[in-house]
């Protein structure tokens, strides 16, 4: 007997941890969602300065892959400006060159990347930030990071959106602003609208190649304004350390919400005394209650069983809500009356005048 509960003993503590285990398994890891945005103008190639920004990225990529244990996306936006200011027809205010994806198509993508014109010192920053940051497929629930990489400070403002550093920051911070719809049209011509540019709030974390005060204080205003921080290439390892820290901070992912039930009425019908009353138990579940918003003359219980009452006609509506979320799933307007069988019956029972 001794034994035997011993055993019993052992099997269930052997079942209590791998149940443990297997929850821990199948729990859903953090995401974070990094986008680098880097300056791409001609500038860029004096002493090899974005062969040395996208090592640096690299190193960074090494490292969230290494010390967390977050599920990482990448993207890479890089910007150089308006074409119509510089008269170089291959520039562009910003480019998506690679939405969320794995570590190796980044490596890819990077590799890619060739500096070119860009005429004068100022770049278009604020749009590639505030345009770029929303073109990208953010994840849902995700911790959103941009890495901004420059040498020059942004046109500000920019010449055909008239955007300021002000703008910037609130795309960053995820709230409503001034948004041209179109990047290129002239400022007089240019329609704005009141949008979010991005799904929700941003940290940017800003890499200036120099450390000159023009492009630093403007990289750093963005950063510290979104909850980020700024640095030189020479001290960018400084931002590795803050950036972990908030990955290593985000909550895991919470299990989707199962969907809701799918119930199908027609969206009206008529019922007679004594018909089925199981005419809507067919399309119930444990997550749909059923009312009846006028029980007196139909009523239904939790199950989709309807009532009749005798010598009771008349409408109703017959609600299926979803217990969970409390939303109207379908409805059907119901008239409830007799068959000519029991008119005659009520006729004679009650006589003309009950009619």
């Amino acid at each position: 007997m001794r034994k035997f509960f011993t055993h019993t003993l052992v099997v269930l503590l052997t079942l209590a941890i791998l149940a443990g285990t297997m929850s821990h398994v199948l729990a859903l890891p953090p995401c974070m969602d990094v986008v680098f945005i880097i300056d791409t103008t001609g500038s860029m190639n004096d002493n090899r300065a974005l062969l040395a920004a996208t090592e640096k990225i690299k190193y960074f990529v090494r490292e969230f892959e290494q010390n967390t244990s977050v599920n990482f996306k990448y993207a890479l936006i890089d910007y150089r400006d308006f074409p119509e200011r510089t008269t170089y027809s291959e520039d562009y205010p910003y480019k998506v060159q690679l939405d969320l994806s794995d570590a190796d198509a980044l490596d890819t993508a990077l590799g890619e990347l060739v500096p070119a014109y860009g005429g004068d010192f100022e770049e278009t920053v604020y749009s590639a930030v505030i345009h770029g940051l929303g073109d990208v497929s953010w994840r849902d629930g995700s911790g959103k990071i941009a890495v901004l990489v420059g040498d020059a400070p942004a046109l500000d403002p920019e010449r055909y959106t008239g955007y300021m550093v002000g703008d910037a920051i609130l795309s960053l911070q995820g709230k409503t602003f001034q948004k041209v719809k179109d990047l290129n049209a002239a400022p007089t011509q240019n329609p704005v609208e009141k949008q979010d540019a991005v799904q929700s709030a941003v940290k940017l974390f800003s890499i200036s190649i120099t450390p000159d005060d023009d492009p630093f204080t403007t990289f750093s205003a963005l950063a510290t304004e979104s909850g980020g921080l700024g640095a030189t290439l020479d001290f960018a390892d400084d931002l590795l350390v803050y950036m972990l820290d908030y990955a290593n901070s985000l909550p895991p992912i919470p299990d989707p919400p199962d969907p809701p039930p799918v119930v199908t009425l027609k969206s009206s019908m008529t019922l007679f005394h004594k018909d089925d009353t199981t005419v809507f138990a067919s399309q119930d579940t444990p997550r749909v209650r059923w009312e009846s918003t006028n029980p007196a003359v139909l009523s239904i219980d939790d199950n989709g069983r309807v009532t009749y009452y005798f010598a009771k006609i008349g409408d109703t509506t017959i609600k299926a809500i979803d217990s969970e979320t409390n939303k109207e799933l379908a409805r059907t307007q119901v008239k409830v009356t007799w068959d000519w069988w029991q008119w005659i019956l009520v006729v004679i029972a009650f006589g003309w005048a009950y009619l």
